[in-house]
């Protein structure tokens, strides 16, 4: 009798260690994070890859719900794999991001948020409100993120990015006055999803002379545009 304890124990480091195994191996064939999301345009197609040149699944209707499981970058956009279910079939496959409204944010492999970067078109407008006598012949430049804006052009942003827009006027004489603004923007998914408009004011204060003093007003307005 006195020999059947470490029998006895033996056993339960046994039942212990199988008990671990299973736990381990549920942890590891636990489903993959996934969240929902809805067509937001119509005749979005889900394909095979993550490219447009791939074959076509099946072509959405706007308010058509995915299951989203992860995020996939492409060659010009990125993607999310999806599932869904029509008419009895399920169907797995690719659908460009920008085309999706997720109701919240995927996880990477090390249990981060991660949202995907959508494509967004920046042009701006100039408005002098008035030279009050400053000047009349003027220089216009326009940065976002650091770089000169001519004309549109097109950003990959993601919800949570912040975008930098500033603007500087000059005016073209023998002494020039100059005026300048700048601002940070903090992007949300609904601004990158819809689009918006940032508006920034300029004042340009003489320097010299008998209008020493008086300020021209401008006002710079930066859209920001979905594309796609």
């Amino acid at each position: 009798m006195m020999h059947a304890r470490p029998a006895r124990f033996a056993l339960s480091l046994i039942l212990i260690f199988a008990c671990l195994g299973s736990f381990v191996s549920q942890s590891e064939d636990a489903p993959a994070h996934f969240v929902s999301g809805t067509v937001t345009a119509e005749g979005a197609r889900l394909r095979e890859q993550p490219s447009r040149a791939s074959n076509e699944l099946v072509r959405m209707g706007f308010g058509t719900v995915l299951t989203l499981t992860e995020l996939v970058a492409g060659k010009t956009e990125e993607w999310y794999q999806a599932s869904l279910t029509y008419r009895g079939k399920t169907y797995e496959g690719f659908v460009p991001c920008r085309y999706v409204r997720a109701d919240g944010p995927l996880l990477d492999e090390r249990g981060e948020s991660v949202y995907p970067a959508l494509p967004v078109r920046v042009s701006a407008e100039t408005l002098n409100r008035g030279d009050n006598r400053v000047g009349h012949n003027w220089h216009t430049e326009i940065y976002v993120n650091g770089q000169k804006l001519t004309g549109a052009r097109t950003l990959s942003l993601r919800p949570g990015d912040e975008v930098l827009i500033r603007a500087v006027i000059t005016e073209n004489d023998s002494r020039p006055d100059t005026g300048e603004a700048e601002t940070r923007l903090a992007l949300t998914e609904e601004d990158l999803k819809n689009g918006f408009d940032a508006a920034l004011d300029v004042y340009v204060t003489e320097n010299a002379g008998r209008y020493s003093g008086y300020t021209c007003h401008w006002t710079i307005t930066f859209y920001f545009r979905p594309v796609g």
